[in-house]
């Protein structure tokens, strides 16, 4: 039997942060364990996953079928469905905390009531011995005592009722003091720390989980500074979350939340912020204060992902050597020697990326080739880059020799390799202008409905008054700038009491599977190719791609500041 104390009256009322030592780096908590499940299990989307033929055919698996008996066991011993006793065992919640003293991890479970808890980890310690006894192994599961109460040793987990909460860790000290928080009135917990207090008061009580992080302690365990310095290898990686490890270098806690419903689910991690924390040499990424914001969405026909986003290009290119190691430091810098040749001896990072305003827009969008030929057999979509110029007189004709001279130099190499080539045409509309190319068609080739990919591009650069296009067709050119001239709708809500928008990407996943279903043929042909797959397995293989994608409507991505925090929110969004 179970040793369940009969605590004190403070004891029913302790949380689990009243229990965790105050040396705590990581708490993370499931309060309402129930309503996920029902999110999970109940959900309309559940009855076609289980009609795909992978998910009928992991419950034929050996391993799957054993658990299944087990289940069914543990089931008559209680007398209670799984789904009930899992519901009756987490009733107030689960718990984990990490202890930076101990090095140990701790879970907490509170049950509806000790009783059940009692007598469903008695039945699962007896099926592991009864198991142990038919394999004719030791029992693996050991006692003792620690204060009057008892604990149980299985493998390297430590276990122990504390009236309705189960203890469960694998440390024997962290065990130890969380049984004494148990007992003992202490101010050493974790409920008691002001950044923990701080953090919590903070919290959006419809989280369906939450977790906090002790960022001030692991920065000073972390002797080498590798947990927080940034990729300072990856150019690319400091481009996308340098900013975040800038923040977190500086900010005393970081929190995940999880939002659930059964629509959606919604991840939030956020820090505080202080204008302060915001370094020079980060300055490119979340601008001065940390007031850098993206700039006004432009909706397109088709539109597959949107990317907006505040970058001071040019200022993370000049902060290199505070911003990378030695290694990448050399390879930017030839890369800006070869640069400055193809742009006239001009200066990359300050002349040409220095240019232009930090406000970035990247759109991809599905094309829609209808009766047009040449029509390229594999379809792709075509993706633009949308920036505003600073001296739009002085940069725009700049910008157009320099289109044209690339052109002329892609021709050159296509030849050489036998690829079309380039027709380039100048096209004023009003106060629009456009360089366009179009890759001219063999005879051959002229009505083809499977002609090369390179007519999926049409490379074009498009101007209007400051803004400028670079797209890989005209008609998204065109419609970019037909949506820039537009008059400018509300800005990213950075009034009082709104949020500041700093990244935003949006993907339309139920038209990727649209894109994909474009070149099923293709796709086929090459996972044959590749997988070395039969025409059929290889059909099944993209069908139930297509399949599990149609389960899903959009994902979005969204970095912003409000009320003195970071914030990173990450939304998928299910079919319904």
């Amino acid at each position: 039997m179970f040793a369940a104390l009969a605590a004190p009256l403070r004891a029913d009322e302790m949380t689990a942060a009243d229990l965790l030592p105050g040396s705590s780096v990581m708490y993370a908590e499931l309060s309402r364990p129930k309503e996920v499940l029902a999110v999970i299990l109940d959900h309309p989307l559940r009855q076609r996953l289980e009609a795909l033929p992978p998910y009928r055919q992991a419950l034929e698996q050996p391993d799957y079928l054993r658990f299944k008996a087990a289940v069914a066991v543990v089931e008559a011993q209680l007398e209670m469905p799984w789904r009930k006793l899992v519901e009756a065992v987490t009733d107030g919640g689960l718990f984990v905390g990490v202890d930076a003293e101990t090095e140990g991890l701790a879970v907490l479970v509170r049950a509806r009531d000790a009783a059940t808890l009692d007598k469903t980890l008695q039945t699962l310690l007896k099926l592991a011995r009864d198991e142990a006894q038919r394999q004719g192994q030791d029992d693996p599961v050991k006692s003792g005592q620690y204060r009057e109460v008892t604990a149980y040793r299985a493998g390297e987990a430590r276990l122990a009722v504390l009236g309705g909460w189960l203890l469960l860790t694998n440390k024997d000290r962290l065990g130890q003091r969380v049984i004494d928080n148990y007992l003992d009135s202490s101010p050493q917990v974790l409920a008691k720390q002001p950044a923990f207090v701080a953090a919590r008061q903070a919290r959006d009580a419809s989280a369906a989980a939450w977790s906090w992080f002790d960022l001030a302690t692991l920065r000073t365990l972390d002797r080498d500074n590798k947990l927080f310095r940034g990729p300072r290898d990856n150019p690319v990686g400091e481009l996308l979350v340098g900013g975040l490890f800038g923040i977190a270098s500086q900010a005393p806690y970081a929190t995940v939340s999880l939002h659930l419903n059964p629509r959606r689910a919604r991840l939030v991690a956020a820090m505080p912020l202080e204008p302060a924390w915001v370094g020079e040499s980060r300055q490119y990424y979340l601008g001065p204060e940390g007031q850098g914001e993206a700039p006004t969405p432009l909706g397109v026909d088709g539109q597959l992902l949107s990317v907006r986003t505040y970058r001071n290009l040019s200022e993370m290119w000049l902060r290199a050597d505070d911003l990378f190691d030695q290694n990448v430091v050399d390879q930017l810098a030839q890369a800006d020697s070869n640069l400055s040749t193809l742009f006239s001896g001009k200066d990359f990072g300050e002349d040409i990326l220095g240019s232009f305003d930090p406000r970035i827009h990247v759109l991809v969008a599905r094309q829609d080739f209808g009766q047009q030929t040449p029509q390229p057999a594999i379809k792709l979509p075509a993706f633009a880059l949308v920036a505003q110029m600073k001296d739009p007189e002085t940069v725009q004709p700049e910008l157009r020799r320099i289109f044209m001279s690339l052109v002329g130099f892609l021709n050159v190499v296509g030849a050489m390799n036998g690829q079309p080539q380039l027709d380039l045409e100048t096209i004023t509309e009003g106060e629009r202008k456009l360089v366009a190319s179009r890759f001219l068609a063999e005879k051959d080739e002229q009505d083809s409905k499977s002609a090369r990919i390179n007519f999926n591009f049409s490379p074009t650069v498009g101007f209007l008054g400051s803004t400028f296009v670079l797209s890989s067709t005209r008609r998204l050119a065109d419609q970019l700038l037909e949506a820039a001239g537009k008059p400018a709708s509300a800005g990213n809500g950075s009034a009082a009491g709104q949020s500041r928008v700093n990244t935003d990407v949006q993907a339309n996943l139920g038209l990727l599977r649209d894109v994909l279903d474009d070149n099923r043929q293709q796709l086929i042909s090459q996972n044959m190719l590749e997988q070395g797959h039969t025409r059929a397995e290889a059909e099944y293989e993209i069908g139930l791609l297509l399949e599990l994608l149609g389960l899903l409507r959009s994902f979005g991505l969204q970095l912003d500041t409000l009320d003195g925090q970071l914030r990173l929110q990450a939304q998928l969004e299910l079919a319904e």
